[in-house]
């Protein structure tokens, strides 16, 4: 599972043996671990929601692939939210 949110740590989604967690004010996007099936994400203050994409980023801050939408809050399956696995997510706001 991953725990994203814009600026603190949220609980996980459940637990399991793979878990990680994103913190940043400025967090732009985060890559999706291949072995994970779920997301638990929140938006800032300010923020209208995180971009779903299919392909992963170049270490630049940004995703590639197709923009699947915006994914709400809360848990999030990876490979069924928005009929295709989610592989990066992208705050345009932050």
């Amino acid at each position: 599972m991953l725990v994203i949110q814009g600026f603190s740590i949220l609980t996980f989604c459940s637990s399991g043996s793979i878990n990680y967690g994103h913190v940043s004010s400025t967090l732009e996007s985060v890559d999706m671990d291949d072995t994970s099936n779920s997301v638990y994400l929140t938006t800032g203050t300010g923020h209208s929601g995180w971009q779903a994409f299919t392909g992963k980023g170049l270490g630049d801050n940004q995703c590639y692939g197709t923009n699947l939408g915006t994914i709400g809050d809360g848990c999030q399956n990876l490979n069924t939210a928005k009929g295709e696995r989610i592989r990066c997510v992208y705050d345009p706001y932050s």
